[in-house]
């Protein structure tokens, strides 16, 4: 089994990683997208795959699922904090990793044109 998780892998690992096991080029381009698009937590979400393969992976590549141990949400802003378990953590190299969620109001960004080159914000 692949130790590294397969949410961490970029398309190239994922990539490498499939053509290993003897997989399609396609197969990569359906599995980031569950994965990074559609935030699917477990293969057996990805309906677009045979189940003989959704088995495949869960034997071979690792996908975990992050779970929260403690959440703050501010009663000023609204913003979450959430703590991972260890299990998470320790991909990191840490013991406990603490994840911000923050949210903004949408401001006039018409000034930021030129800096942005068009870029939609």
């Amino acid at each position: 089994m692949n130790t590294i998780d397969v949410k961490s892998m970029n398309f190239t690992e994922l990539s490498a990683a499939l053509s290993e096991m003897g997989l399609p080029s396609y197969r990569a381009k359906q599995i980031y997208s569950w994965i990074h698009q559609k935030c699917a937590l477990d293969y057996d979400e990805m309906t677009n795959l045979p189940l003989s393969l959704r088995e495949k992976l869960k034997e071979e590549l690792r996908l975990k699922k992050c779970t929260i141990e403690r959440k703050q949400v501010s009663a000023e802003d609204g913003t979450v904090k959430a703590l991972t378990p260890r299990q998470v953590a320790d991909l990191l190299g840490h013991t406990t990793s603490e994840i911000t969620e923050m949210y903004y109001v949408k401001r006039n960004t018409d000034m930021l044109m030129g800096v942005t080159n068009g870029f939609e914000l």
